[in-house]
């Protein structure tokens, strides 16, 4: 049954757009906050660390696949919060604290809520005369 789900995700990671490979990125990031949150509630040190270190890698991935060229200051803005959500995530870690696990999800829950919308609004199709 695991191999199957681990083939389904591939076969939707390969076949993505690149907006989509955002959501599911967001998506990995945000189940691997759940986990660590799960984990930290069971006092299971291991589990948690390795979970918030997950989804600190994708945050950085997010970070990196920033397009600073197309806007300059959208992109600084969202920069400098994976950046505090790393940093929030390490303290989270290092001192147990489950509010800064709920935080970064709240973050980063609406991030990816914006950028599905974003991804909405330019697959809708223009109405002719719209505006004018």
């Amino acid at each position: 049954m695991q191999r199957h789900a681990a083939q389904y995700q591939q076969n939707q990671v390969l076949t993505a757009d690149p907006g989509q490979l955002l959501l599911l990125t967001y998506d990995g990031a945000l189940r691997f906050l759940r986990e660590a949150t799960e984990a930290m509630d069971r006092r299971d040190l291991y589990r948690q660390s390795e979970a918030i270190v997950r989804a600190q890698h994708l945050i950085m991935y997010l970070a990196g696949s920033l397009n600073h060229q197309a806007n300059p200051e959208l992109a600084g803005n969202l920069e400098r919060i994976y950046h505090y959500l790393v940093d929030r995530l390490t303290a989270a870690n290092v001192h147990d604290d489950r509010s800064g696990l709920e935080e970064a999800a709240m973050l980063l829950g609406n991030l990816r809520e914006a950028w599905e919308q974003a991804q909405t609004q330019a697959a809708a199709p223009v109405a002719v005369g719209a505006g004018a």
